[in-house]
């Protein structure tokens, strides 16, 4: 599994992907993805 800073850098590379296909759909679930994990990062630390 990995940790919150890796799974926040694939969440980065998937918008970036997202962002260079012109997925709304995906760009935008990819950014709920990292607010939530960033949130969660937030509250542990």
């Amino acid at each position: 599994m990995p940790t919150a800073s890796e799974a926040i850098a694939l969440y980065q590379q998937s918008l970036q992907i997202s962002e260079s296909i012109g997925n709304i759909q995906g760009k935008a679930a990819t950014l709920h993805c990292l607010a939530n994990k960033w949130q969660t990062v937030k509250v542990l630390s």
